[in-house]
Parts: C-alpha cells; sequence; structure tokens
C-alpha cells in the first residue's frame, strides 16, 4: 500500500512538471539594471555592458576574447530551476559590429546545461549566433530547443564568447536573451507590436519579401509591421512544441485608406504551421486576417487555434501577404501567440537521433546537422548512392538508407565512399552510449560497410571515435549491430555516421549496397535496472522517470521491464518491486 502511495505521489508530481511555464525565467534579460556589468549573471573574461547597438532599451552586453594564446573563453551564466523531462527554448539577438568584427574561428555563441542536485552536467545544447561569416551590422536572432533529462534539478543558461589560441580579435555584441519552458501559458512573441527596427530589421522575427517596421497609424506604441503588394510576403517566429499541444494567436490589421490600401484579390492571412523534428511541414491551420472587402480605416482583430498534431516538435506563428493582381498594404499590430494546452511532457529521450528510421527528407548541404546529411567522393564515373528513396525494402515502416558505391569496366570506383552523417549534442564526458543499426546486403558486397561515433567538442574538434566494419558480417536479412563506447574526456557532441567505402578493393570493380534503417544512439542501458536515468544513484527522479515512459502513448521502448515485447501492467510491477528492492 505505501508503495502504491508513492505511485500516486509520482505521478502527482509529474503532471505538475507537466504544466509548469515560465514566459521569461531570467532576471535582467536585455541587460538593463544598474549595478554590475550585468546584474543578475554571473560574468568571467572579458564582458562590459554598454550603450551601443541595442536591441531594446539602451543597454547590449560585449564579449571579446582574453587573448591568453589558447583557446579561451569571455561569458556570462545564469542558473535557474528546471526539471527532467521539460521542453525548453532559449534564444538572443547577436550582432557582428563593423567597427570591431569578428575575426578567423572566433565565434559568440548560447548554450543550455542542464545540471543534477550534485552539479553534474547532464546534458547540454549550444548554437552559433555571431562570427567572422555573420554580416556585419545586422541583427541575428538565434534559439534552440532541447528537452531536460531526467534527473535534472537546475538549468545553467550561457552566452559565451569563445576566441582561438591564434589571439585574433572581434567582439560579438547581444541583447535580449529568452529562456522559456513549454507549457500552458503565454509566448512570449519577440517583439510582438513591432516597436524595435533591429538596425533596420523587423527584431524578432524571420521576414521575407516586402516587410517592413513602419509608423504608418500604429494601433499601439509608435510602430507597426507593413506588408506590401508585389511579392508573397511575411514574418514568423517559432517555437518548441508537443504532439497535442493546443495553441492560439490573433493580431490586429487596417486597410488604410491614407497608405495605399490593399486591393482585390490581395488578401493576407495568419498561419499556425506544425513542423517534425527536421523542421519539414507537417500540417498547417490558416484564417483571413483581411482582404480587399475588410472594411477600411478600423483595426479589426483576427484570432486562430489549433492543435499539434503527431509527430509536432516545432510550430511557427505566420502572418503572409499573397499578392496577385491587386495592390496596396497592409498594417498589422500587436500580435500574440499562446499555448493554452500542453500535454505531460516525454520521457527523457531514449534515442538522441532525429529521424532514426530515415523516414523523413535527408539532408546533402548540411544546412541542419542534426538531421542526416549524405556525403560522396570517388573516381568520376562511379554510381555513388546514399539516399532514402530507392524502393529499397526496410526493416519497418516505409523507407530505408541505401548507400551504394558501383564501378564498371572501364571506371572500377576504387577508393570511393558514400554515407550520411548527424551530429548529436548535449553529450557528458566519461558516459556509455550505445550506437545501433539494422543493416543488411542490398544485395551485394566486395567492399567495406561500416558505422561509427566520432566524439567531439563542443567546438567540432575529434576527441576521439569507434569505428565498426561489418561488411563480413551481412546477409539479405535484416541484422542489428551495435557497440557500447565511452565518451573521452572533452566530449560535447559526437558526429553518428552509415558509410560505404572502397578502399578495400580487390581489383574487381566496386559493387556494394547497404540498406540501413531504424538506428539508436543514447545512453548505454544501466547495470541496474531501476536507475532509470543512469547516473548511478536509486532516487525519485527513477521511478517519476520510468512511469512517464509507461504511461507514454504508446510506451517507450524500455517501459518493457521483463522483455516480453509488450509494455503491460507486469512491466510496471516488476519495475516498482525491483525499484524498492533497490540494486
Amino acid at each position: 500500500m505505501r508503495a502504491l502511495q508513492w505511485l500516486k505521489a509520482a505521478v502527482a508530481s509529474l503532471a505538475l512538471v507537466a504544466t509548469s511555464h515560465a514566459q521569461n525565467v531570467l532576471q535582467n534579460p536585455s541587460f538593463e539594471s544598474e549595478g554590475a556589468e550585468a546584474f543578475g549573471w554571473t560574468t568571467f573574461g572579458n564582458v562590459f555592458r554598454e550603450r551601443v547597438i541595442p536591441v531594446t532599451g539602451e543597454y547590449s552586453i560585449k564579449l571579446f576574447g582574453n587573448f591568453t594564446g589558447d583557446v579561451n573563453y569571455s561569458g556570462l551564466t545564469q542558473v535557474v530551476p528546471a526539471a527532467g523531462g521539460q521542453e525548453w527554448t532559449i534564444g538572443i539577438t547577436g550582432t557582428n559590429a563593423s567597427f570591431d568584427a569578428m575575426q578567423g574561428g572566433n565565434r559568440g555563441l548560447i548554450k543550455i546545461e542542464f545540471l543534477s542536485a550534485g552539479g553534474e552536467v547532464l546534458g547540454s545544447s549550444e548554437t552559433d549566433v555571431v562570427t567572422a561569416a555573420t554580416p556585419v551590422d545586422q541583427r541575428v536572432e538565434a534559439s534552440v530547443s532541447t528537452a531536460a533529462p531526467g534527473g535534472t534539478t537546475q538549468a545553467r543558461l550561457i552566452i559565451l564568447f569563445e576566441q582561438q589560441a591564434d589571439g585574433l580579435g572581434g567582439a560579438a555584441f547581444f541583447d535580449d536573451f529568452t529562456a522559456s519552458i513549454l507549457g500552458v501559458g503565454p509566448v512570449v512573441v519577440a517583439n510582438h507590436s513591432f516597436e524595435s527596427s533591429g538596425g533596420g530589421v523587423i527584431a524578432g522575427w524571420n521576414y521575407f519579401g516586402n516587410a517592413a517596421r513602419t509608423t504608418l497609424a500604429p494601433r499601439t506604441g509608435a510602430a507597426n509591421l507593413t506588408l506590401t503588394t508585389g511579392t508573397t510576403s511575411g514574418v514568423f517566429q517559432e517555437f518548441a512544441a508537443l504532439p497535442g499541444s493546443q495553441w492560439q494567436g490573433s493580431v490586429w490589421s487596417i486597410i488604410s485608406t491614407a497608405n495605399s490600401p490593399m486591393l482585390l484579390p490581395d488578401y493576407v492571412v495568419m498561419n499556425i504551421e506544425w513542423r517534425d523534428e527536421v523542421n519539414n511541414l507537417l500540417s498547417f491551420e490558416t484564417v483571413l486576417v483581411a482582404d480587399g472587402f475588410s472594411p477600411a480605416d478600423e483595426y479589426r482583430e483576427a484570432q486562430i487555434s489549433g492543435t499539434a498534431p503527431e509527430g509536432t516538435r516545432h510550430v511557427r506563428f505566420v502572418l503572409l501577404y499573397y499578392s496577385s493582381s491587386g495592390g496596396g498594404s497592409l498594417q498589422i499590430d500587436d500580435a500574440s501567440f499562446e499555448n493554452t494546452f500542453s500535454p505531460p511532457p516525454p520521457p527523457p529521450s531514449e534515442n538522441l537521433l532525429n529521424n532514426a528510421g530515415f523516414e523523413l527528407a535527408l539532408g546533402f548541404d548540411f544546412a541542419n546537422p542534426s538531421n542526416w546529411n549524405g556525403f560522396f567522393g570517388g573516381p568520376p564515373g562511379t554510381f555513388l548512392q546514399a539516399f532514402n528513396n530507392t524502393g529499397a525494402t526496410p526493416r519497418s515502416e516505409s523507407q530505408a538508407l541505401v548507400t551504394t558505391i558501383r564501378g564498371s569496366e572501364t571506371v572500377l570506383g576504387h577508393n570511393a565512399f558514400t554515407g550520411h552523417v548527424q551530429i548529436v549534442t548535449g553529450l557528458t564526458a566519461g558516459r556509455a552510449y550505445e550506437l545501433a543499426v539494422w543493416a543488411r546486403a542490398n544485395p551485394g558486397i566486395n567492399n567495406g560497410a561500416e558505422f561509427r561515433v566520432e566524439w567531439q567538442t563542443a567546438g567540432g574538434a575529434e576527441v576521439g571515435r569507434f569505428n565498426m566494419p561489418i561488411q563480413s558480417m551481412l546477409t539479405g536479412e535484416y541484422q542489428r549491430f551495435s557497440f557500447t563506447e565511452t565518451a573521452p574526456p572533452g566530449t560535447a557532441r559526437a558526429a553518428i555516421v552509415m558509410a560505404v567505402q572502397s578502399f578495400l578493393n580487390n581489383g574487381a570493380a566496386a559493387d556494394t549496397s547497404v540498406a540501413w534503417d531504424d538506428a539508436f544512439f543514447g545512453a548505454a542501458a544501466p547495470s541496474c535496472v531501476p536507475d532509470y536515468n543512469g547516473d548511478g544513484a536509486l532516487d525519485p527522479d527513477d521511478l517519476a522517470d520510468y512511469i512517464a515512459c509507461y504511461f507514454t502513448a504508446p510506451p517507450c521502448s524500455r517501459a518493457d521491464v521483463n522483455d516480453d515485447g509488450n509494455a503491460d501492467p507486469d512491466d510496471l510491477s516488476d519495475f516498482i518491486a525491483a525499484y524498492f528492492a533497490g540494486c
């Protein structure tokens, strides 16, 4: 009975975590508070609060290197409460100023680290904001969304400048850091009434076509958004989202007869776009904001709502002007976007790979390194293939990745390679990880086939690797291949590779093709089963994480404690019994 009472308490605590929300959990996010270089932040290195190119208010924060002759860092941190399973989004606006432009490999970035009660870093995610490649004097918005792993009690939010050992100069300027937890409550739409220009850019919004911040009859404040005829134009903002979450948005618009009013057949819509883990569009909701029939010279509100479908990982709030043979413009002001309901968050991610079954579109330009990206190389005339739409029989669902090298009588195809790679961030040095994949010959193998993990620092420098050749073990049937390795010191991320190569040729023309499916990369299963999060401590976090896994629809794979192929009440009983028995 006591165990059952504890179980109910654990479920209740999970529900509490699932509904928690903070609009912006930071102190002094735009560095306006006096009292220190960055009041509310812990700083190190060269960090200065200055009246230079702010986005909002009067101040921004400037970071630059320490010129030590080694790779070095300057930065700011804030530590705030967090819990395992929460979905976090952090964002910031950065500038590469022409009067102190970034040089060489220096970079300005933001990062979130999830900490245990003992201060151990359980996982992290980061994104570059300002580098030498960033156009000068332009505002750049950057954000990253990620889930807190099991055992998390705090999140460390970081703004960082990394200077390389060559000591080249430059500075990164930042303003308006945001950090929010996915859950019920308002979402802070950056620059919701378009008051901030961001130095000529509509600050906080992604924009395209004839979209501009103007002062043409604003509803509130001194500015608004104007969308003008001539081409399809619009603005959008994007947030982390879960399947089943409910969202609503609104905007106010006016057709002003004094400001080139919009004419038929032009019209403006407001959309909610549901997007998957690699940002492919799943579906969308749409409502009309205004057209040529709308009354003139009065602000009118449009509203939209929707529920995120299965597979959703991001939601995009969009305002879109469709230009045809009409003319004119529409003024828009006071946008809002709100998450009105979120289901319980998923358990801590078991599989750290995105698109693990190769069912979604693959990348080939490395624009999204968190998806699979193809690579090729070899003598001209060699047939090289690394696609998921070949029609090859998959192990599950509808597609598999196929990698092929094929020569001919005239071009033997030796010394060629092809495959796919995905970058996984948020890893912890010293932790054991498993890499696994199902593979088969498709149909021939006369050269190399391999999969591997390349351990890397946060900056992408390799600190170790493990490669598993499988060409001699492949048959015409799918088999599961796997290995477990411990991340070496310095590890913060890994490159996961599936590839074939023809460096092992015996003189015959290359003819090697492998079908890959259902890849997995994640923390190795703990030897103590009830130590669910593998942190070496048997505590309530483990029970809460398992319960979240068990009650996910459908249950995640680790809910099957007794390995009978089903997640059912027997597994729940077995886990609870093992938990109270200890290890």
